[in-house]
């Protein structure tokens, strides 16, 4: 259940004229009778210093990348992981990167360097700095923690001959860059603290900046922006006040798991390979199990879940957890080592199945009312204005969805007034609308203001990109308004 708290921020006005905010050093008030005296207690014209301190703290370049680093990056950097696949082996085969499946994350000593920086130097958007860290007689690149003998981290091979685009140009980027990452010195940087006073009340500031940026140069474009600095200040000064506020909140659920940290984790619990993480998750979007990035669950892969926990109480492995494939996926790595028969594991494993297959086919109720109320749901995106029945996504002879009205659950179905003979009975007043017919769509919840129909937010196949929100009416007064912006 959330928590509510209360939070007090001050905006300030350095003499500068720089502006900057600060929070009260009690953080979150736990009780709002106590934040509004601490609010009271801070309400004043000027704030005054009393401490400026700044603390340097070294920030270690990246590991080489390996297969499950960079569809993590590329992730981060906007190209889902299957994409990012599919673009890192179109790059290997035109000869501009190694192969890009692998679990190396140390560069072997047969791997020349200095070569491949010379190399880069013809890459414009890194020439300079690649020509500089060429020049150094003595390369020190990073570590990761896996090591292997079949291949080596991710690296660029050779410069494109043309321009790049898409989802080519950025995997690239991102595996030229994080080379020239691991072979640069550590960056350095300055944590800025400000504490204040502000009528009877203690503010904190908190601030960095860059202060030699080491790695940063070549990394930068991919990583959390570092340079937020506070305004110089001495204890004594005095500052402007330009507001006090008290911020109520509550505390948030943990985050859900983007593609990227998602692809990390499968890898930590011994989830599918490095070749095939990136297609597993592009598989649960594909089926509608999830939707969204960072990735949310439907009803339906939910449904699915809870469906199998309802039928297979007794069984003896849970198909749904990742203990069944990771034990899989351990004892194919023992077969290649000779540890145990593959014999052995296809009879287990069998047996194994077998006995969840029996399990699921005693239960076959169970799973279909699951399922199809969850389907029912997801595919459910309101009530229709005319006449309160529910409207629900469809798809026509030709495979194009749409969304039409199916009546309730109570009506009877029967033959629409005027419609040809031999017409099916049917639930519903006939009312239909056109949908995008790519990306997920989701309901809102809420109607138009303006013509009463159901809102719906459309995302895109990838789960990446700004969501669109819209009616179903496609002559809503608000579809002319988006018309007049367009051409404005």
């Amino acid at each position: 259940m959330p928590v509510p708290y209360w939070e007090i921020k001050a905006e300030l006005e350095a003499g500068s004229g720089e502006r900057f905010t600060v929070e009260h050093a009690n953080g979150r008030f736990a009780a709002e009778p106590e934040a509004n005296t601490a609010l009271a207690g801070a309400q004043a014209d000027t704030a005054e210093v009393t401490a400026y301190s700044t603390t340097p703290r070294t920030l270690a370049p990246p590991a080489p990348f390996n297969t499950t680093a960079l569809m993590s990056a590329a992730s981060g950097a906007g190209v889902a992981p299957s994409r990012a696949m599919k673009a890192a082996e179109s790059l290997y085969l035109d000869g501009l990167i190694s192969y890009p499946r692998t679990d190396n994350t140390v560069y072997p000593p047969s791997l020349d360097l200095h070569a491949v920086l010379h190399a880069m130097t013809g890459h414009r958007p890194v020439s300079a700095l690649a020509a500089e860290l060429a020049a150094q007689t003595t390369l020190k690149p990073t570590r990761g923690k896996k090591r292997t003998t079949d291949h080596p981290p991710i690296y660029p091979v050779d410069v494109p001959k043309g321009e790049l685009h898409g989802d080519q140009a950025r995997v690239y980027d991102l595996v030229v860059r994080r080379f020239l990452a691991t072979l640069s010195p550590p960056a350095v940087i300055e944590s800025q603290r400000l504490d204040v006073r502000l009528g009877s009340e203690p503010f904190v500031g908190r601030g960095s900046r860059v202060a030699k940026p080491g790695f940063l140069r070549a990394w930068q474009p991919y990583t959390a922006d570092r340079e937020r600095p506070l305004p110089q200040a001495a204890v004594g000064d005095v500052l402007a006040v330009l507001g006090v506020r008290l911020d109520a909140k509550e505390t948030q659920p943990p985050s859900r798991f983007g593609q990227g940290p998602l692809i990390e984790k499968m890898e930590e619990l011994e989830l599918g390979t490095k070749a095939t993480r990136a297609d597993i998750i592009q598989h649960l979007y594909d089926r509608n199990y999830v939707r969204d990035n960072p990735v949310e669950p439907t009803e339906l892969g939910i449904a699915v879940i809870r469906a199998f926990d309802a039928a297979m109480p007794s069984a003896p492995l849970d198909i749904s957890s990742p203990t069944m494939t990771a034990r899989l996926e351990d004892e194919m790595d023992r077969i290649t080592v000779g540890d145990l028969r593959s014999e052995q594991v296809v009879s287990d494993s069998q047996e194994l199945l077998a006995q969840a297959h029996k399990l699921l086919e005693g239960n076959i109720e169970i799973i279909r009312s699951e399922i199809k109320g969850a389907v029912r749901e997801d595919m459910t995106l309101g009530v229709c204005a005319t006449c309160g029945g529910e409207l629900r996504i469809l798809r026509g002879k030709t495979g194009k969805r749409f969304v039409a009205c199916a009546g309730k659950e109570t009506d009877e179905p029967k033959v629409p007034e005027g419609a040809p003979e031999g017409t099916r009975p049917r639930r519903g007043c006939g009312q239909t609308f056109p949908l995008p017919q790519r990306g997920a769509i989701i309901a809102k919840g809420t109607t138009c203001p303006e013509c009463g129909w159901p809102e719906i937010t459309v995302l895109k196949s990838s789960g990446r990109g700004r969501p669109w929100q819209l009616c179903l009416d496609p002559d809503c007064p608000t579809k002319e308004k988006y018309k007049k912006r367009a051409t404005t």
